[in-house]
């Protein structure tokens, strides 16, 4: 489990989405069908989409914390469909993206995370729900940045504590 503090959370924006996040969903799934161009979205869904994680009622954050607002990126860019195709991969995509500038690594398989896409594109439950599920389920499947990258230089882990 990773801990949640007070740093200001980074988060995506159009540069990010446009030269990181879309090429990942091209290569990420690349068996599948291709994707289609970056510049065939609706820029009000799009910006409807990186907005949503930065969201505050009252002064008080919508979505609070680290995987709250990974989930809402995930819900957003999966359920709005901004982009006219891969907007199920480009939510996968966007939310490894957004852990990731904010050091945390996702340990899931591509597979799994397919899965996950698709369940979110068919699921009927309330987006509050689903967020929350979602936050569950990706802070399950994530470990810190630091770790990650002692993974890939061959230290072993054991655990995610």
């Amino acid at each position: 489990m990773i801990k949640e503090n007070d740093s200001p959370v980074n988060y995506l924006d159009k540069e990010i989405l446009k030269d990181l996040c879309h090429d990942i969903a091209s290569r990420l799934f690349q068996e599948e069908e291709p994707m289609g161009l970056y510049e065939d979205h609706d820029q009000a869904k799009l910006d409807s989409c990186l907005n949503l994680p930065r969201q505050a009622v009252f002064g008080q954050e919508l979505y609070s914390g680290i995987y709250k607002k990974a989930a809402i990126t995930f819900y957003a860019f999966n359920r709005n469909h901004a982009f006219g195709n891969g907007n199920k991969r480009l939510s996968v995509a966007a939310t490894i993206v957004f852990l990731y500038i904010n050091n945390v690594a996702v340990v899931a398989g591509r597979g799994e995370l397919r899965d996950k896409a698709l369940w979110l594109a068919q699921t009927e439950l309330p987006i509050e729900k689903a967020v929350d599920d979602l936050a569950i389920w990706l802070e399950e499947r994530t470990i810190p940045l630091e770790q990650f990258r002692e993974i890939l230089n061959g230290q072993s882990i054991d655990s995610k504590d």
